[in-house]
């Protein structure tokens, strides 16, 4: 349990990693690019699906789902 706590966490660390780098991605001219990525929106989209796994790995942890030892 104690590492779904862990791998929640990091996930939602990545997802706000992310969500940094497209506000960022932001205020660069138009022609700069940073990881390769064109569209600015596929940061939002890559961090949505870390945000979802954090949710969903917290919501298995604190209802109980997973037996406490």
């Amino acid at each position: 349990m104690k590492a779904l706590k862990w791998i929640a966490a990091g996930s939602a660390g990545i997802g706000v990693i992310l969500m940094s780098l497209s506000v960022f991605s932001l205020l660069l001219p138009p022609g700069k690019l940073i990881l390769g990525f064109e569209h600015r929106v596929n940061y939002f989209d890559v961090a949505n699906s870390f945000f979802l796994i954090t949710i969903i790995l917290f919501i298995y942890v604190y209802v109980g789902h997973c037996k406490k030892e």
